[in-house]
């Protein structure tokens, strides 16, 4: 069986330690992606090929946010799972009109679930 790899788009690489540490917990690799811009978020993403892509919505580049790198991920075809990491659940994103496939917010309980549901 392959190792699962999960791709973490987002601005503040210290805060994800305990996720990366669940993720190796259920077999899989959390790499991740310090965000830039959207363009090489989504060259980053095509690149790796992650069954699952955790988005951070501030990503400290206002006016973009993880909205944007979404809706330019499902643009250029991205297929996986993608999930909000933002702290605030899925209300960022649906205030944006945009839909996330699950809520990780920040919390290894979570993503735990996320691993064990697919």
């Amino acid at each position: 069986m392959s190792t699962r790899v999960i791709l973490a788009i987002d601005d503040r690489p210290h805060e994800l330690g305990r996720l990366r540490e669940c993720a190796s917990a259920h077999g899989c690799m959390l790499l991740i992606h310090v965000f830039r811009d959207i363009d090489s978020a989504v060259e980053e993403t095509a690149k790796i090929g992650p069954e699952i892509v955790l988005v951070g919505h501030g990503l400290s580049s206002f006016p973009i946010t993880g909205s944007h790198v979404i809706r330019a991920l499902r643009q250029a075809g991205y297929n996986g799972i993608i999930a909000g990491n933002s702290g605030g659940g899925s209300a960022p994103f649906e205030a944006d009109g945009v839909a996330i496939d699950f809520a990780v917010d920040r919390n290894e309980k979570k993503l735990r679930n996320l691993l064990e549901e697919n």
